[in-house]
C-alpha cells in the first residue's frame, strides 16, 4: 500500500478518536478499531490482525469517572493503564507474527501507556488527535 494512502488512514483514525470522544462515541470504540484491523490485514497479509478488534472491549471499557480501571488505578494511571491494555490489543498479534519488530512493539505501548496520562488536562480537541495518533502510528510500522 502506498504510503501516503497509509498516512491519509492514520490521519482518518486520528480523526475518529477526536470524534469518538467528542460526541459520537461509536467512532472510537468500533470504526476507528475496525479500520486499523483491515488495514493492517492488508498491509501484514494476516488474518491474525483481527485479533486487533479486541481493542473494541478496551475502548467500552473506557477511562472516565465510572471506569473500573478509574476505580482501581486512579485518573493519571487509570488512564495510562488504558492506553496500555489498547496498545496491547492493537499490536500483540503483529508483535507474535513478527510483522512489528520489538524495537517498534516497546516504544508503540510505552508512548500509549504515556499520551493518555500526560495529555488528560490539556483541551480535548488537541488531545485527543494526538492519542488517535499514537493508537494509529501502527499503521506506519507494520511490515
Amino acid at each position: 500500500m502506498e504510503e501516503s494512502i497509509i498516512i491519509l488512514i492514520v490521519l482518518i483514525c486520528s480523526a475518529l478518536f477526536w470524534v469518538g470522544g467528542k460526541w459520537w462515541l461509536p467512532a472510537r470504540r468500533f470504526i476507528l478499531p475496525t479500520i486499523l484491523s483491515l488495514t493492517s490485514l492488508i498491509l501484514s497479509h494476516s488474518w491474525y490482525s483481527l485479533t486487533m478488534l479486541s481493542c473494541i472491549g478496551v475502548f467500552c471499557l473506557g477511562y472516565g469517572d465510572n471506569s473500573l480501571l478509574r476505580h482501581i488505578f486512579g485518573n493519571g494511571w487509570g488512564r495510562g493503564v488504558w492506553g496500555l491494555l489498547a496498545a496491547i490489543c492493537l499490536s500483540l498479534s503483529l508483535f507474535l507474527t513478527h510483522h512489528l519488530s520489538i524495537w517498534f512493539f516497546v516504544p508503540y505501548l510505552a508512548l500509549n501507556f504515556t499520551l493518555e496520562n500526560v495529555l488528560k488536562n490539556i483541551n480535548q480537541n488537541i488531545g485527543d488527535p494526538i492519542i488517535g495518533l499514537g493508537f494509529s502510528c501502527i499503521l506506519l510500522f507494520v511490515s
